[in-house]
């Protein structure tokens, strides 16, 4: 496998290219798997959890509402938070949090996470872990998502932001009825997106996956070091084997989606 061309950039301000670089070429299983594990994460805190139950979205179309997110999602990571595509899809965001009553703290997590898992991800998953110009990147992007988001508060480093996604966590991260509602409803979706054949291993396997505290906040029994130990090794021999396969780059706004088999505009994601 070559050195990403994007080694050569500066990501205190060329973290925009950085990342979509990562996202869509280097690291596209990866960094995807990583995102997924932030977002059912926040399922496991219940003050999140419980605006999530209440908004009705996931209990009454869950496929669209993670459909939404990760288009959302993906048109800023693939076009950048500041071009135009990627600027109207952080305003939709901004509009749909303010319909409910999100604390900036919460906010504050949501954000960390989508810098902390998607590099746990690649230190335990991945072909080699993160370098430090891709780690500081990834924390130079989200910043930059945060104040378009209006987060007060935001992380002075990296450091800083792993320190209180720990934190948070400790403190936050417990069992209510509502994790376990959004859980167990979020499986069947996230099988589906899975190669056919995978969607039911991979649900049996997803708490092998998780930290032993998510397991805890989902009601569902964590793994012996035995199966979890089995899970990394497959991992990262998948990761291995696919340094030396055929690179493509894929754009997740491009995939075919059953919520949106004639594609999709703006105005059609989200509440």
């Amino acid at each position: 496998m070559r050195e990403p061309a994007y080694f050569k950039l500066d990501p205190a301000k060329d973290y925009e290219a950085i990342i979509r670089c990562m996202a869509v070429e280097t690291w596209t299983f990866d960094v995807l798997r990583g995102t997924e594990i932030a977002l059912l994460k926040t399922f496991a805190i219940p003050e999140i959890a419980k605006i999530l139950v209440e908004s009705g979205e996931f209990l009454n179309r869950p496929q669209k509402r993670y459909d939404d997110t990760d288009l959302l999602i993906s048109l800023f990571v693939e076009n950048g938070p500041s071009s135009v595509a990627g600027r109207q899809a952080i305003r939709r965001i901004n509009r749909m949090h303010a319909r409910y009553p999100i604390t900036n703290e919460q906010m504050l997590y949501v954000l960390s996470t989508f810098v902390v898992d998607p590099m746990l991800w690649i230190e335990n998953y991945g072909h080699r872990p993160l370098n430090a110009l891709e780690k500081e990147a990834s924390f130079q992007f989200w910043i930059h998502v945060g104040r378009l988001m209006a987060i007060k508060d935001l992380f002075p480093n990296l450091e800083t932001m792993v320190a209180f996604h720990e934190d948070y966590e400790r403190e936050h991260m417990v069992y209510s009825e509502y994790n376990a509602q959004l859980y167990h409803l979020v499986l069947p979706t996230m099988a589906r997106m899975m190669p056919a054949g995978l969607g039911r291993l991979v649900t049996e396997l997803l708490p092998s996956l998780m930290p032993p505290r998510m397991c805890a906040a989902f009601g569902v029994k964590s793994p012996g070091p035995l199966i979890r130990t089995a899970v990394q090794a497959i991992l990262r021999a998948r990761a291995q084997a696919a340094r030396f396969l055929p690179q493509k780059p894929v754009y997740r706004t491009r995939m075919k989606r059953t919520t949106y088999p004639n594609g999709f505009t703006q105005e059609e994601l989200g509440v």
